[in-house]
Order: structure tokens, then sequence, then C-alpha cells
């Protein structure tokens, strides 16, 4: 893990945060970025499936399974679909590497979190679950918005744009060569799902 010790509000030392990326879609390039940019923190390994290995785009090793990397991640950021979240976070937990993900069925975490906190107890090893945007930075400030105002309704209007983990999960489908799926706000946090295949 990352130790600063803070001298006068400026670091003096620090040492660097090994990350791993588990999934290489839109979410893992974009945390790559964010890695780049922060400067307690670099990237030791990318993990993606067998057929999309390659490694002449990166400057770092690429495998298809986490236990391959040559450097042991401390935190292993999971970019991959939500459905494959609670078998890939406990795999990496049970290995002692901890894990962030942004596991979005809302019904499930819950589900989510006993089993991945029954993984970390055995190795020592931290989960931090559903900490996308919806659940995880929206849900904070809609708390938030709760405190200052308790009394009322308090939701959230999302879109018009496109539903990524939807647009994912229909992909999945067998036999589904394309698909997009679309969220059109109604108003009053209701919206409606149009998805196209």
């Amino acid at each position: 893990m990352s130790k600063c010790i803070f001298n006068s509000y400026k670091v003096r030392y620090c040492t660097m945060l090994k990350i791993a990326i588990v999934g290489y879609g839109n979410i893992g390039k974009a945390v790559i970025e964010a890695i780049d940019m922060a400067k307690d923190m670099e990237l030791c390994g990318v993990v993606r499936r067998t057929q999309s290995l390659s490694d002449a785009e990166f400057p770092v090793p690429v495998v298809d399974d986490i236990s391959k990397l040559e450097t042991k991640p401390g935190v292993a950021i999971l970019c991959t679909p939500t459905r494959l979240i609670p078998e890939t976070a406990e795999k990496c937990l049970l290995q002692g590497i901890n894990t962030v993900d942004s596991y979005d069925i809302h019904s499930n975490i819950w589900d989510l979190c006993v089993r991945l906190d029954s993984a970390a107890k055995k190795s020592g090893s931290t989960a931090v679950v559903s900490a996308g945007f919806d659940p995880g930075g929206d849900s904070i400030v809609r708390a938030l918005m709760e405190v200052f105002a308790p009394y009322g309704k308090t939701f959230t209007n999302f879109g018009p744009g496109m539903s990524m983990g939807h647009t994912v999960a229909v992909k999945s489908i067998e036999g589904v060569k394309n698909a997009l799926s679309m969220t059109i706000p109604l108003g009053t946090g209701i919206h409606r799902r149009l998805v196209y295949v």
C-alpha cells in the first residue's frame, strides 16, 4: 500500500502503489489514464481475456490471469463487466490483492459484500465495492443532499445517453452481434431504456 509521510502539508516521501487493471475496455482505458496522472500509483500489469492478449501497446506485462504478473499488485482495479466482478474479485482477494470495483447490480450489492468480506478476511485484504458513479459517487451526493434537505423526495435523472452496463449485458447474450442501450429521462427519477440490437 502507499505510505506517505507529511510535513507542513507537503509530501516528503511516498512509495508507489502498484496497480493492476483487470479488463481493458472503456473503463480500463480511462483508469489507466487516471493512474498515469497519479503521482503515487504505478501500473504493474493488465489482465485481459486470452483471445485479447497483446503487449504491443502496453509498457507493462499483459496476462490472462492476475497470478501470472511478475509484480504482485497492491490493488486490482476491476474493469470487467459487472457480472464477472464477484468471481474476479474473490479470486484476487484470496491471493491477498485488494480490489476496487464498480459493481452496479443494485439489488445484489449486499450479497456481493458478504461474499467478498469472507474472501478478504481469509487473506487480510480489502474490497471496495460499487465505487463507480451509480452506485458510488452519485449515491454519496444523494445522501449528502438528504442531510441538507431531509424532507421531500430525492432522486437522480440520468441521460439521455448510453448505458454502458446495460449495453455490455445485452452484448453478452449469445447470438447478439452488437447492441446499444440508451437511457432516456422521463423526469422525477424515472427513465426509459431503449435497447437496439
